[in-house]
């Protein structure tokens, strides 16, 4: 009878450990959104003299400053952000034991965030003040919230859907 016990706190434990993943996701994304928007502002990358010179396709083959280039190749952030993703999935999915699911959920937030700074980038071919950053991000923002603060609520619309229609299950 312990034993059973024990499996049930066990899973109790394992299932309040799974809803801290989302809360840890999402503040490190919103943290480090901030962070590297901020950053960017105070730093004026976006706009310095070696960013204009690399757009227009001027001879720069290397520089660290406030930009990174290499080999002529303007490295925005939204790169490290993509190897961030990338590692904390191969981690995640080949339990490697490298890292705790927690600490995997921080760098996937950390990484997720600085994809999402120069989203509108990306989208507009190079604004990086464009509104569609701010748009997309509130709006991932709203599905975190969504997860973390209605999960019985998703849960419930799952399994009622589950029930009217299994095919789309299947």
């Amino acid at each position: 009878m312990n034993i059973e016990n024990d499996k049930l706190k066990g899973n109790e434990k394992e299932e309040h450990s799974d809803r801290k993943i989302p809360f840890i996701i999402s503040s490190t994304y919103l943290l480090s959104l901030l962070f590297i928007r901020i950053s960017a502002h105070i730093a004026g990358s976006a706009n310095s003299e070696v960013a204009k010179v690399v757009k227009q396709g001027g001879d720069l083959n290397f520089y660290i400053g406030r930009n990174i280039i290499l080999f002529g190749y303007h490295i925005h952030h939204f790169y490290f952000g993509i190897l961030m993703i990338a590692l904390a999935g191969w981690f995640s999915i080949t339990d490697t034991g490298f890292k705790s699911r927690k600490k995997l959920a921080a760098f996937y937030g950390i990484g997720l965030g600085l994809l999402m700074d120069e989203i509108g980038l990306l989208l507009t071919w190079g604004d990086y003040y464009s509104s569609l950053t701010y748009i997309l991000s509130i709006f991932l923002l709203g599905i975190f919230l969504n997860i973390i603060f209605f999960p019985y609520f998703w849960e419930a619309v799952k399994e009622e859907l589950a029930e009217d229609k299994p095919h789309l299950f299947i």
